[in-house]
């Protein structure tokens, strides 16, 4: 039982966004993802349903959001659901909209770059 809160308790620091200069890696209880920052289309705030809401039917899934992530693979267009990504909906409306504006900075950066040594 310790061992497993611990468990708990260090992978809660494990989870997050991280946007790098041309990959984003997303991390979550169960899953995690690495892609291009060039696969990237879009990022949404969802209804979370799951083990805190019991499958949401309570209904709160108006009011908790959990992150999907949109990306473009080569094998085709691919939607990855972070459940660990949990939070209220405004805070989670907030934070789609700064990770997708940083990952749209990282693309433009990065074409921008690769336009600028093509000269």
């Amino acid at each position: 039982m310790t061992a497993g809160l611990a468990l708990i308790g260090v992978r809660s620091f494990m989870i997050g966004v991280w946007i790098g200069p041309t990959q984003t890696r997303v991390r979550g209880w169960l899953i995690s993802i690495r892609f291009d920052n060039q696969e990237f289309r879009r990022v949404s705030s969802v209804g979370y349903s799951g083990l805190l809401n019991e499958g949401n039917l309570d209904g709160s899934a108006r009011h908790l959001k959990a992150m999907l992530f949109h990306v473009q693979e080569t094998r085709g267009p691919r939607q990855y659901y972070f459940a660990g990504l949990i939070a209220f909906k405004k805070t989670s409306e907030r934070q789609v909209s700064e990770i997708e504006q940083r990952i749209v900075a990282a693309q433009q950066h990065a074409t921008s770059s690769r336009d600028s040594r093509a000269r």
